[in-house]
């Protein structure tokens, strides 16, 4: 399946934002300077594409794995 764990968890838990004035740009009165933000906008971005870049499949695949393994990863090859 090409569902991303990104869609999983926004299915669960909502858009997902590291912070309340992510969401609303009126949620906070400091925006304008505030350098926390910004970081949390990298952090977020960052997040979101490692969440989209992982599949549903590649989660199953790697639960068996580790099913067949004992919980022990496999060595590469």
């Amino acid at each position: 399946s090409k569902i991303s764990l990104l869609e999983i968890v926004e299915a669960i838990q909502g858009t997902i934002s590291m912070n309340r004035c992510m969401l609303n740009k009126d949620a906070c009165s400091r925006k304008k300077f505030c350098t926390v933000r910004e970081k949390l906008i990298e952090i977020q971005k960052s997040m979101t594409r490692e969440l989209a870049s992982i599949t549903l499949d590649e989660l199953i695949r790697e639960h068996r794995d580790n099913e067949d393994t004992g919980g022990r990863k496999r060595r590469k090859r």
